[in-house]
């Protein structure tokens, strides 16, 4: 017997959740962790970073955050 394939509910991403996925990782929180928060997967979290390559949004929100911290510690 064979059996239908399973269909999966598409998970679709708002500009909003991936700002705050940007900044979870931006924070080096796990993709398991940033899940949770969001409600989606940790493959979910990591298929849209791939997809809309927020590569280089988190490096320089992460750079952002050091910068921050370390200009607070001077002040």
């Amino acid at each position: 017997i064979k059996m239908p394939p399973k269909v999966l509910k598409r998970v679709y991403w708002t500009n909003e959740d991936l700002g705050i996925l940007a900044n979870l990782r931006a924070m080096n929180v796990p993709l398991e962790d940033c899940g949770k928060y969001l409600s989606k997967s940790l493959n979910s979290c990591g298929g849209a970073i791939f997809h809309y390559d927020l590569y280089e949004v988190i490096a320089k929100k992460k750079e952002s955050l050091i910068k921050a911290v370390l200009n607070a510690k001077t002040s």
